[in-house]
């Protein structure tokens, strides 16, 4: 299956976006929410492409924002903005009708939570926040391999707080220091991890979860659950797809690209073979690839997957996508600098980069072999 361009969105003056954090589709399809992190406001544009209304700004007044990561339509036809540690609801209209935020008494073992989702109910979906260097072990204890996912319920006289998933998080975390001294240290995603990956729809209300360690090469284990307080498994499938082998040219580029910044920014004055080594030896290196890099959960219920299999261009990339527990997993091939976001029909919105890293916003057709719409 490929894709065409049906729409580009932000390629004028009028719409052009700093740095796209998220997008998201009304649940009736005719409007697009954009969330755009380095002006800190949302632009709302119509299935077509045609502007709608800007929401929010950055400041400290109602309605504006301080730390955008997150925008998810909602079934009132409004939508709601994950600022920092709160959640700001907005009315169809822009205007705002709500904050939701969890209490800063609310933590999981000493540590506070970061929000990763909302449900419609106003249960608060969120993870421990924890230093990196705490993950990595650099204070005497164990390295932390694991976190809960929990939902938090508002209640009284105190919220409610459940697992609803525990996510295993080895391998994630690539950490880098000169020495014992926790001072200093450099902490990055791993790029070769095969720790687990839950994304959520907050309009399904489910998450899926993607084991990848484990599992052979090439292999997933998909899990869809509920995001309530049952947390229950609504169905879990294995996936194997092409095993992919890491090269030593992979590593050495990662190597290399990594030393360069830590040395310019960092360490001065440590010799650039010597950052080199430190990032070689910190460095997850399995034989393969993971069997994928990047899942995307979309509000059709689909998850999407990109894979590191080879295309026949250089300017494509492979994604897989399955929809329930048995059809079989439905290879796309989608621009080398696009993330879709989410699927409606047979189109696909998302976001695409071009060659000076200028972002847009993209509705692409799904075609079936053949240029058939699919």
């Amino acid at each position: 299956m490929v894709t065409e361009l049906e729409r580009r969105v932000g390629s004028d003056d009028l719409s052009a976006f700093g740095l796209i954090a998220d997008l998201s589709v009304s649940q009736d399809g005719r409007l697009v929410y954009v969330l755009d992190m380095m002006s800190a406001e949302v632009t709302v544009w119509d299935s077509s492409g045609t502007f709608v209304r800007r929401v929010g700004g950055p400041g400290e007044g109602p309605g504006e924002f301080r730390d955008p990561i997150a925008v998810s339509s909602l079934d009132d036809g409004g939508f709601h903005v994950l600022d920092g540690e709160r959640y700001i609801r907005f009315a169809p209209d822009g205007s705002v009708v709500g904050l939701h935020s969890a209490p800063a008494s609310v933590s999981h073992r000493g540590f506070g939570l970061s929000p990763t989702g909302m449900t419609a109910e106003g249960a608060i979906i969120a993870h421990p926040l924890t230093a990196g260097s705490i993950v990595a072990g650099w204070y005497g204890d164990d390295p932390i391999q694991d976190y809960p996912l929990l939902l938090l319920t508002p209640g009284e006289p105190e919220w409610q707080i459940d697992t609803l998933v525990v996510v295993d998080d080895r391998n994630a975390s690539l950490s880098v220091r000169r020495n014992d001294d926790a001072v200093g240290g450099v902490h990055m995603n791993q790029p070769f991890s095969d720790s687990d990956i839950a994304t959520l729809d907050p309009e399904a209300r489910t998450l899926a979860v993607t084991r990848r360690r484990g599992v052979g090469a090439g292999g997933l284990q998909l899990t869809k659950i509920s995001a309530s307080v049952a947390a229950d498994t609504l169905w879990s499938r294995r996936i194997e797809l092409a095993p992919v082998r890491l090269t030593p040219d992979s590593i050495q580029v990662f190597v290399e690209g990594v030393a360069e910044a830590i040395g310019a920014e960092s360490w001065p004055d440590v010799t650039p073979e010597a950052v080199r080594r430190l990032i070689r030896e910190s460095l997850f290196t399995p034989e393969h690839y993971p069997a994928t890099d990047h899942v995307a959960h979309m509000s059709n219920g689909e998850v999407w997957m990109r894979s590191p299999e080879a295309a026949d261009s250089d300017t494509l990339r492979v994604w897989y996508f399955v929809s329930g527990e048995e059809d079989p997993p439905t290879r796309v091939l989608l621009p080398e600098a696009y993330l879709p976001f989410d699927r409606r029909g047979d189109r696909v919105w998302g976001v695409s980069y071009d060659e000076f890293d200028v972002n847009y916003v993209e509705r692409r057709r799904l075609l079936a072999p053949g240029g058939v719409s699919g």
